[in-house]
């Protein structure tokens, strides 16, 4: 045990024995040199971090004259040591020119469980079985939300520090009898395991076959779709359809024939098509049209499914229809708005489940509803701000839900995996991560696995010199849960960066120097104040905050001082400030649709300029026009005159772009600025033609962005969004 009081280091199925300067796999030993052994503490101490060549050949090898290439050696080793196949990215990533970061699930621990109180933490084993040489491997991080520190010798000392560090790790735990879920909830995976079934990072959507031995999935890379499938045991995956521009919308193992059905969409106007096809390969046949999100009965015969009603505001139309043709029978007309991909038929084809919201903050509702015709009941959760995915489990007597709690306001939603006991609606927690489950689950009633995709983010701040982009670095650091920068990036008047970070329950607004020094915070967590804009004349910040229950603009002094609230008619986002300092400019959602709106900056009344939907909005440097994006099924980029809001052109953007977190302009303002969902920036000229990418960036996420007052940095956010399916396993499976 060293003088930190730790003896091992641990990252998924490894164990670093320090002691006895020993790598173990599953508790076998694997033979390493003494300089590979050194190499691989030097990178696990900064999980995450990027350490060029020369820091590791001074930390490795301090003092001595060693070549480049002995460098590149020792790492093949610890690829081999460590099971990597060629192209394999699962611990340690390659970053051409700069050097090797390491990004391994690292954790520390002294012993195997911990008793907190009257609870026990239990570990669950994280295996992994990828053996697919074919797919692309992800660039960039495997893991998400792993915390990140300088190094590891700053480590906690006390039980009381295993305890934050059990809750923080990015992999999953099973906690059982927490206090304020019903101890008589019965939890069938209690005790499980994951394995993790890809690891390329890229998964949309997945399916699991009836009897949990298959599943399928879909990759989305460069904008482009492909389906795959693979055995949960391992084994090369299967390509069975060829990479294309159709959107794959939903996913499922017909449990009467075995096959496998997906909905797709050829392009963003088009109906959707649901098709068949064997789960080997083989020709695909088509079904029905205008079929999205799909629940199949466990016979395989009917289909159920949910569309908006036509001209009925707030109301849901769940009908069923027979798989192989056949008219559409209404089940249900619902009050309030169903996540569409959340159906799930019992297993006996008597009930369908569903998940219906009310409204923008709205607690989410379980509705209960007769195959046959009828709402038969409806099980609300106060303690939840959000139900993202539902399954039926054993015998009908459970569920399975990824549910957000309403205290938890991190940057990225951290929804979590539930089990419901419909005997007593108690729920029971089955992960407390950092990672989110809200994309899928799929649950095998025969094997009792349950398939889900586990959602990992992480960003950073960089800046750049505008002569050269590509000469940016990195100015924070942060761990996985904190978002730096996501949703605000800023620059004062006298050079520093005002940014947005996160903690597992809440967002705030910080300061630091434009090289990362001096962080510190300006406003304290437990709220969320996010969205900030900087005003043009560097004298205070707006933002919009939850700190009155709902959200509003708020502004505050440049240095944190003087905070107040603006507008008091709830639901206002994304302010910005005119060039004049007079007025801030927000989304406006009061009215349901959204669109521009504006308060006196010094306070007043509120008034609404447009209903169209725009976001994201920012000035010209001239002041004279405002950038915004309207989405639909596409980001269009809107201008309008900032003397009278009338709209002056529109701008049809690529399919993979995107106005989230921000639209802005380039310094010269001739052009708008915004993201992509896959990689860059997109330029567009206001003065028409297509947009081009900002050059020199790189080939990677990004995400806010900001250019300094006087035009000559950049600042941005780098970032890794990991999604991988995972497989949680009975204990005794």
């Amino acid at each position: 045990m060293d003088d930190n009081g730790y003896s091992s280091i641990f990252f998924d199925e490894f164990e670093l024995d320090l002691g006895r300067r020993k790598l173990f796999r599953n508790g076998e030993a694997i033979a390493l040199k003494s300089k590979a052994f050194d190499l691989l503490v030097t990178l696990v101490e900064s999980p995450g971090t990027l350490l060029s060549k020369d820091d590791l050949l001074n930390r490795v090898w301090e003092g001595q004259f060693v070549e480049e290439n002995n460098l590149t050696v020792h790492i093949a080793a610890l690829r081999k040591a460590l099971g990597e196949r060629k192209g394999e990215h699962r611990f340690i990533v390659t970053v051409p020119g700069k050097g090797y970061r390491f990004v391994g699930e690292v954790r520390e621990e002294a012993t195997e469980d911990l008793i907190v109180e009257t609870h026990k933490v239990q570990r669950i084993t994280i295996e992994e079985r990828v053996e697919n040489t074919d797919e692309p491997v992800a660039n960039g991080l495997a893991r998400t939300e792993l915390p990140q520190r300088s190094r590891l010798n700053a480590r906690l000392a006390a039980v009381g520090g295993l305890i934050v560090l059990a809750v923080l790790v990015g992999a999953a735990f099973v906690w059982q009898g927490i206090k304020g879920y019903g101890s008589n909830a019965v939890n069938p995976l209690a005790g499980g395991r994951f394995t993790r079934l890809t690891n390329n990072g890229r998964v949309r959507i997945a399916a699991l076959s009836p009897d949990g031995n298959r599943f399928a999935y879909v990759t989305r890379d460069g904008g482009r779709h492909t389906l795959w499938t693979g055995d949960v045991n391992g084994g090369e995956h299967i390509r069975l359809r060829p990479e294309s521009d159709e959107e794959y919308i939903d996913l499922a193992f017909d449990p009467g024939s075995g096959s496998l059905l997906f909905s797709v969409r050829a392009s963003a106007d088009a109906d959707p098509v649901l098709y068949r096809m064997p789960s080997l390969g083989g020709p695909v046949e088509r079904l029905r049209v205008s079929v999205e999100n799909f629940s199949l009965s466990s016979d395989g015969q009917w289909l159920a499914f949910a569309s908006k009603m036509d001209g009925e505001a707030g109301k849901t139309l769940i009908a069923k229809a027979p798989l192989n043709g056949g008219e559409n029978i209404t089940i249900a007309e619902i009050e309030g708005l169903l996540l569409k991909d959340s159906l799930s038929w019992s297993s006996d084809g008597t009930q369908i489940a569903v998940i219906v919201g009310t409204g923008f903050e709205s607690y989410s509702e379980i509705v209960f509803l007769s195959a046959s015709g009828g709402e038969l009941r409806r099980i609300r959760r106060p303690e939840w701000q959000e139900i993202g995915q539902i399954v039926w489990t054993e015998g009908d007597g459970g569920l399975i839900v990824t549910a957000l709690e309403r205290t938890s306001w991190a940057a990225v939603p951290q929804l979590h995996l539930y089990h419901i006991d419909l005997a007593t609606d108690a729920a029971t927690p089955i992960t407390n991560d950092l990672s989110t489950y809200g994309t899928v689950l799929d649950y095998s009633r025969t094997s009792n696995r349950l398939l889900t995709i586990e959602r990992r983010q992480m960003n950073n701040v960089w800046v750049a010199p505008a002569e050269d982009l590509s000469a940016a670095r990195s100015i924070t650091n942060s761990s996985f849960g904190r978002y730096d920068g996501l949703w605000g990036l800023g620059w004062t008047h006298d050079g520093k960066l005002i940014y947005t970070t996160s903690d597992t329950r809440s967002q705030v607004i910080a300061q630091m120097n434009a090289d990362g020094t001096e962080q510190k915070l300006l406003t304290s967590p437990g709220s969320v104040d996010s969205a900030l804009a900087v005003s043009p004349d560097g004298t205070f910040v707006t933002f919009h905050s939850r700190r009155s229950g709902r959200f509003n603009i708020w502004r505050m002094g440049i240095d944190g001082s003087d905070v107040r609230q603006l507008t008091f008619t709830d639901n206002a986002f994304q302010p910005f400030v005119s060039p004049d300092n007079v007025w801030i400019y927000y989304k406006d959602m009061s009215n349901g649709a959204g669109g521009l709106a504006r308060v006196p900056a010094n306070g007043g009344a509120a008034e609404v300029l447009t209903s169209d939907g725009a976001s994201w909005g920012r000035f010209s440097p001239d002041g004279k026009t405002i950038a915004a994006g309207i989405f639909t099924d596409r980001l269009t980029v809107a201008l309008y005159s900032a003397a009278d809001h009338s709209l002056i052109r529109k701008f049809k953007a690529p399919p993979t772009a995107t106005s989230f977190v921000g639209i802005g302009w380039m310094p010269d303002g001739r052009s708008v600025i915004y993201r992509d969902m896959e990689a860059g920036y997109w330029i567009q000229p206001i003065e028409g033609g297509e947009p081009q990418r900002l050059e020199k960036m790189p080939e990677e996420l990004l995400y806010n962005f900001s250019w300094s007052n006087d035009g000559k940095y950049f600042a941005f956010v780098r970032g890794q969004d990991i999604r991988d399916v995972v497989l949680l396993s009975p204990a005794k499976d």
